[in-house]
């Protein structure tokens, strides 16, 4: 087993970040769309870190570590981008949260691909991947329009509490002893 798989802890530590991120988005959709953007950028930014960080935690497994700075720097780009672009948030939000969505979700299908003869979860990452697919092309594609932003809105929290709620079991997953982890 790669020991980057032993990094169940990076991977809690998105799932929860994801998770609290969705929650806030879904439960103060209006509270400050600027300040919901501010988050996103502070997400972005922790999620790319840790994804870093579990790559760095392995020594074997380089396929692996290659999907995680992927992330990472996917992450941390998006994150980076989002501050300048506040003023432009009703535009550039939804396409740069689409850029991060799509590349996230082709990233997991990769891990998932690699992660397939392990079996930690490989059908999590799997499902976290192709359901980022349509939801980045939605976002990528939609026109922003005053009655849309509350809808994107929810969107971005309601994939954010799923794929938080997919890495937090995958995390638990890969938390399991060996002889314990079914396919």
């Amino acid at each position: 087993m790669p020991d980057i798989l032993h990094g169940w802890t990076t991977t809690g530590l998105r799932g929860l970040a994801s998770l609290l991120f969705g929650v806030g988005a879904l439960l103060f959709p209006v509270v400050s769309v600027i300040n919901l953007i501010a988050l996103f950028g502070a997400y972005a930014l922790a999620d790319g870190t840790l994804a870093l960080a579990a790559a760095r935690a392995g020594t074997r497994g380089a396929a692996l570590k290659g999907f995680f700075v992927g992330e990472g720097l996917v992450g941390i780009g998006a994150g980076l981008v989002t501050f300048p672009l506040l003023p432009l948030w009703g535009i550039a939000l939804p396409r740069l949260v689409g850029v991060w969505v799509l590349g996230t979700g082709v990233l997991r299908l990769g891990q998932a691909i690699r992660l397939r003869q392990y079996g930690h979860g490989s059908w999590l990452l799997a499902l976290a991947g192709l359901t980022s697919l349509p939801v980045g092309y939605f976002l990528l594609v939609t026109p922003v329009q005053n009655e849309l932003a509350l809808a994107l809105i929810r969107l971005i929290g309601a994939y954010a509490v799923g794929q938080g709620i997919i890495l937090l079991v995958v995390s638990g997953r890969l938390q399991e002893p060996e002889g314990h982890r079914p396919a």
